[in-house]
């Protein structure tokens, strides 16, 4: 940069003086009075800025066009400036300056000048002195240097930082150039520091270097130049003798690089030399210890290696047999026993490119590994490796020391596990868990504590129990915190709580927490809240006094079906104490020797309830008929726990239905003989030759009736079979519609008299006298509960009702639905096929729907019942269709 401002100097003094001296030709052509228009016309269009100066006070007398441009002021607003306007110095300081170049001691400044709009600018200033119609003047050239400034700034910057990066680095840069023989062209000034001499001993003696190398080193040294020529970079390390007499290691790294003039005729070298005394010094204290180390590693307990740069293993203690099983002469020959058989297979791939990739690292390696032993014991291995270096500072390898970590690995596991286990546990409980200090601030509480405060733990953590519940709580809660800390006792207490949403109940167990000298430091307390379980415990004492004073006989069974409790009505009904009954299945009260037991068992076991009526025997011999009722009881996951026994006494309810069954069947039998004296008598009758057509008929009429009076009688004896589950079907081609139309005559007089209509249709219209619908029953039965229904239907309906019969069929049922506008009593509707169920008739019996739901059961059919005050009641009884459902 300063050979640049030599340069312009040296233009501007070039120019100056052929300026003058054009003008001193002219002066002497012209008259003296054009001589400074002379001057300014010779200045006018000059591509500096030019000045004329009064150096007697600074007044600036006349300024060029370029002036003007650089400056922004106009000629006339410059002229009647002082040097001082533009000059960031004082007038003081510059009129001194403008002495001398009146004197001719100086012509050369540098200044900084201000702008018309305030910038200010760095301008080399060229000032000369001069004579302009008598008067002394300065004539100043002015060029605008700021932006070479800048670069230049710059770029001193820039060296001076990386002299200070290379000195604090011990670093010696330089550059050598090779046409025959090496020519130093740049070596850093850290080179002084570095070996006692200047930069320009080593201009000036280009021997120097050379001949203070160590002679042993001299070889090194001109073998890895020779290596440069051939290769374009090399390195090497060698001892150099600095200018105290010493003796120093340097390394000294050389490359080719592009020559600035372009020739290619020689060989221009950049490098770096840089002191590695210390670190030799180090190497050596290594190798010193090297051997210690081996003599060591030999009888340490760790297994150590030497990993050599090529993978190959150079030395292994005789620690490895022991921890592997492995003998180490085994490693040496085949370097992949470790990686192939010895490490466990999670861990190979990790530990194979950690070692390897570590041969090019020089980071010092620390992880954890598992091996397989030889006799296939899975061990922990700690393991500990770092770089070795040779003289020359490269490396040699790894050496590494390994730790049998099994039993910290197992220690740290376990703690882990017990953490895990104690967070979980903490997590979990469903008890509130918390700590204070003796003060009765609190420490730690678990997510069930947190969560019965209603505040996150920020909110809770370091107040009192006078800080978070109302004073009286507060006051119960302290009162046993003080009790632990003042005892150093456990204490266990029932809390009950008297809180605006109810009274809650709450056991709480306290104790205190003590550090390793026994002092105590607070108390820990677990709480649970107890309310449902007292709320329950009342309930249970209440149920069990129920089942105590049951009249009904109450057991509990165990999931294999025996005995586990009774109540006391149970020992009573059967006779036995209850140190007899418990242990023992329920099967051993049974009077029959079957399977039901077996049967009834298998079937709660399944999950499903029994329901039914068992034959038992009492302690003394006595059947005991009982309604029996077994449920299961279960956990909340649905798993059976338990199963509930209910019975009740029904010993004398069977007694009077065998009375009655015997009753109805001696009535029925003794009604047979007088009836068929009704049907003989009347037919023999009607064989005499003096009967009139009319006493014929009524003879006719006296024996259909005894006929039906007979089926009835007969229909009774089915029906018992049916109950009793003996009663053989035996189904034929019926012809529904006629069975209609028989009933249809048979209450004639009662529709009559009632003043009610029956309307009969077949698929919601109007049916015929002729209409055939074939189903598959008996036609006694099907007439019975046909009958029954239709006149039940009648007997509902008000006068002037109308009841329809409406007969329906498709490929597999033929239904018959009978509506009347009566509504069923809303008391019988869930019982209304129930033996003996009837509301509000006179005479009824509640056995004509009963016996039509046997009939349409036994006939493989439903019969079903629909009513309500808007739509009547409907009674809808099924029958099987015959296979081709035609007339023939």
């Amino acid at each position: 940069m300063d050979n640049d401002h030599t340069k312009s100097t040296e233009a501007l003094e070039k120019e100056l003086a052929e300026a003058r001296a054009r003008i001193r030709e002219l002066e002497q052509r012209i008259a003296p009075d054009s001589a400074e228009q002379l001057g300014n016309d010779v200045f006018e269009h000059h591509r500096h800025a030019v000045f004329y100066l009064d150096p007697s006070n600074g007044d600036i007398r006349w300024v060029n066009l370029a002036a003007t441009e650089l400056y922004g002021y106009t000629r006339e607003e410059m002229t009647s400036l002082n040097v001082s306007d533009i000059n960031i110095m004082p007038l003081e300081e510059v009129a001194p300056l403008m002495k001398q170049v009146r004197d001719r001691q100086r012509s050369r400044f540098l200044f900084t000048h201000r702008l018309k709009d305030g910038r200010l600018r760095n301008v080399e200033v060229y000032s000369v002195p001069m004579t302009l119609e008598g008067r002394d003047m300065l004539c100043s050239f002015v060029r605008d240097v700021t932006d070479m400034m800048d670069v230049q700034t710059v770029a001193e910057k820039s060296e001076a930082m990386q002299n200070s990066v290379l000195s604090s680095m011990n670093l010696v840069p330089f550059s050598m150039r090779k046409s025959g023989s090496y020519e130093l062209l740049y070596i850093g000034a850290t080179v002084e520091r570095m070996t006692g001499y200047p930069a320009e001993r080593y201009y000036r003696e280009p021997e120097l270097w050379l001949s203070r190398i160590h002679p042993d080193d001299i070889g090194r040294v001109g073998s890895q130049f020779r290596r440069l020529e051939k290769e374009g970079a090399s390195r090497c390390d060698f001892r150099w003798q600095v200018a105290d007499d010493s003796w120093r290691w340097f390394s000294l790294n050389m490359r080719h690089a592009p020559c600035e003039d372009g020739n290619e005729d020689c060989i221009c070298v950049m490098g770096l030399c840089w002191d590695i005394t210390q670190r030799k010094r180090v190497e050596k204290k290594l190798l010193e210890r090297e051997e210690r180390y081996r003599t060591i590693a030999d009888f340490t307990h760790d297994w150590e290696f030497w990993l050599g740069p090529e993978g190959t293993f150079l030395y292994v203690s005789p620690s490895f047999e022991r921890m592997t099983g492995y003998r180490p002469e085994e490693l040496k020959a085949d370097p992949d026993l470790l990686f192939n058989s010895i490490i466990h297979p999670m861990d190979r791939d990790y530990v194979h490119n950690a070692l390897i990739d570590g041969l090019h690292s020089t980071d010092t390696l620390s992880f954890d590994f598992r091996i397989v032993t030889r006799s296939g014991e899975v061990r922990w291995i700690g393991h500990v490796s770092q770089v070795v270096y040779d003289d020359k500072g490269d490396p040699m390898g790894r050496r590494a020391s390994n730790r049998d970590i099994t039993g910290l690995k197992e220690t740290v596991q376990a703690l882990k596990d017990r953490n895990k286990f104690i967070d979980s546990f903490m997590e979990n409980c469903p008890a509130t868990i918390y700590a204070k200090d003796v003060d009765g601030r609190y420490l730690f509480g678990n997510p069930r504590f947190m969560e019965y405060t209603g505040r996150p733990a920020h909110e809770v953590l370091g107040k009192t129990d006078y800080g978070l519940f109302r004073n009286n709580i507060a006051e119960q809660f302290r009162s046993g915190d003080t009790r632990v800390v003042q005892t150093g006792k456990p204490f266990f207490e029932e809390v009950t709580l008297v809180l605006e949403s109810g009274i809650e109940h709450w056991t709480s167990s306290k104790f205190p927490l003590v550090n390793a000298e026994g002092r105590t430091l607070g108390v820990c307390g677990i709480s649970m809240d107890v309310t449902k379980w007292r709320e329950t415990e009342v309930s249970l004492r209440q149920m069990t006094h129920a089942v105590e004073q049951s009249p009904v006989s109450i057991a509990m069974l165990d999931t294999a079906g025996r005995i586990i409790s009774v109540n006391p009505y149970f020992c009573t009904k059967s006779g036995y104490t209850e140190k007899d009954i418990l242990g023992r299945k329920l099967g051993f009260l049974q009077a029959d020797e079957d399977d039901l037991y077996d049967r009834i068992w298998k079937q709660v076991r399944e999950g499903r309830d029994w329901h039914g009526e068992i034959r038992n025997r009492t302690r003394s011999g006595d059947i005991l008929w009982e309604r029996c009722s077994i449920s299961s009881v279960r956990d909340p996951n649905g798993h059976i726990v338990n199963f509930v026994v209910v019975k009740d006494d029904i010993t004398e309810r069977k007694r009077l239905e065998r009375l009655e069954k015997d009753v109805e069947r001696i009535v029925r039998h003794d009604l047979k003989s007088p009836i068929m004296s009704f049907i003989w008598v009347p037919r023999s009758l009607r064989k005499a030759e003096n009967i009139t057509e009319e006493q014929s008929l009524m003879l006719a009429d006296m024996e259909e009736s005894a006929h039906r009076l007979l089926r009835m009688v007969n229909l009774s004896l089915d029906i018992f079979k049916m109950e009793e589950g003996s009663y053989e079907f035996s189904p034929e081609d019926l012809n529904i519609m006629r069975v209609i139309q028989n009933v249809l005559r048979d209450l004639a007089g009662a529709t009559r008299s009632l003043k009610v209509e029956i309307n009969v249709l077949r698929d919601g219209t109007s049916a015929s006298d002729g209409e055939c619908m074939v189903v598959r029953g008996e036609e006694l039965l099907t007439h019975s509960m046909l009958s029954n229904l239709i006149k039940n239907a009648v007997e509902a309906s008000d006068k002037g009702d109308t009841v329809t019969v409406d007969c329906r069929q498709d490929k597999e049922n033929t239904t018959v639905r009978v509506h009347n506008r009566a509504e069923v009593p809303e008391d019988i509707r869930d019982t209304f096929f129930e033996k003996y169920a009837t509301s509000g008739k006179k005479f009824g019996t509640g056995l004509g729907t009963y016996s039509a739901r046997l009939i349409a059961e036994t006939q493989g059919g439903f019969i079903n019942m629909k009513s309500d005050a808007e739509n009547g009641t409907t009674v809808e009884v099924s029958f099987p269709t015959r296979s081709n459902g035609a007339c023939d």
